[in-house]
């Protein structure tokens, strides 16, 4: 059970969640930042976009971006941080790093959505859905 001065401190900060918006404030900022990894603490936040419109992308990343957008429910109202994990032969990388291969290059495409195993696999990292690319040596 809470005391009064807890009780008064959780009032105040609901007041002040109510008349400043910092949860639309803190999505702006987010949503803003470059995409990365960002860590303070013990916490992490992945950060990631698909490349703008007048950026000449390769038929992979065309194909790739249209298949996570569609099998993973992506929009423009999305937040940036509720991308998914995005593997390249095992290891960590960016939406923008598809844009480095064509067709030829590619092996294996795969889109994860999230599910049990998914989460039991990637954990917390893939929340959001996970996509597998292999490339061939």
């Amino acid at each position: 059970e809470r005391s009064d001065d807890c009780k008064t401190v959780v009032q105040i900060l609901e007041m002040i969640e109510s008349t400043t918006y910092s949860q639309k404030l803190r999505n702006e900022f987010l949503n803003s930042l470059t995409p990365g990894i960002y860590r303070w603490g013990m916490t992490s936040i992945r950060i990631d976009r698909f490349l703008s419109r007048d950026v000449v992308k390769t038929d992979f990343y065309q194909m790739a971006q249209d298949r996570i957008k569609q099998e993973l429910k992506i929009t423009s109202e999305t937040n940036h941080w509720d991308y998914p994990l995005i593997l390249i032969d095992n290891e960590y990388a960016t939406i923008s790093d598809l844009n480095k291969y064509d067709d030829k290059q590619v092996s294996k495409f795969e889109v994860l959505k999230s599910d049990n195993s998914t989460r039991a696999i990637y954990g917390t990292n893939g929340i959001n859905g996970v996509v597998i690319i292999e490339t061939k040596e």
